[in-house]
């Protein structure tokens, strides 16, 4: 089941509620990755950085369950750079940019561990859809006989429904206990996937992202 459907399915249960409330936000560091440099292939990643925001309700029972769950939502605004060449002898193709995307993903923590009393660690699946993407660079070519090609751009696009990737994210966090109500979260947190857009023509782009957020959380009740 995909991961938007899943937290869909949530929401369709009788009882389902949430003991806590918590937002977080911090820098991102972003790393692409893809392909494999052998023959005439070549590829060249350069990291990026920025930002990232989460919106989450934790500790989630559902109905009879003893199960906890995680979900929210996280936006995040991460950029890199790319090289990628694919060819022989008779001709290639090359992609060189800078990208920035901003990117609104669903995610959805299923596994949700307590190693000691204030530490927690936590696994799950995302699914992101893209909301924006900046794009500065060129795409060339060129095959035997025939006149090669150069094409520079410098542009922003927005998103389409075909603009959406999935999957897997880890968060290691620790709680600190401000009074019976609320907490203090410094937390790391990583993510795994394809960017929801196609960077290059030539391979499948990946990101795996790191950000240092600290958070605030409310218990409900």
């Amino acid at each position: 089941m995909k991961p938007l459907s899943f937290c869909l399915l949530l929401l369709s249960f009788n009882s389902v509620f949430s003991q806590k409330l918590e937002f977080n936000g911090g820098v991102q560091h972003n790393n692409f990755y893809g392909g494999r440099t052998e023959g005439h292939a070549f590829q060249e990643y350069k990291p990026g950085g920025n930002y990232c925001f989460s919106f989450f309700y934790d500790d989630v029972k559902i109905d009879s369950l003893k199960l906890k769950f995680k979900f929210g939502l996280t936006y995040s605004n991460y950029s890199g750079y790319l090289l990628t060449r694919e060819g022989g002898m008779g001709g290639s193709n090359t992609t060189s940019k800078t990208v920035t995307l901003n990117t609104l993903s669903l995610v959805f923590y299923p596994l949700n561990f307590r190693i000691v009393k204030h530490l927690r660690i936590d696994f799950g699946l995302q699914v992101s859809m893209l909301l924006s993407l900046k794009q500065q660079g060129y795409t060339s070519s060129w095959q035997m006989g025939q006149p090669s090609t150069h094409i520079d751009f410098d542009e922003k696009r927005l998103a389409s429904l075909a603009n959406k990737s999935f999957g897997i994210t880890n968060r290691t966090a620790y709680e600190f206990q401000l009074n019976d109500n609320w907490m203090i979260i410094p937390q790391v947190n990583f993510y795994l996937d394809s960017p929801p857009f196609k960077l290059s023509n030539e391979v499948k782009v990946h990101s795996f992202r790191q950000s240092f957020n600290v958070g605030i959380s409310r218990k409900l009740k």
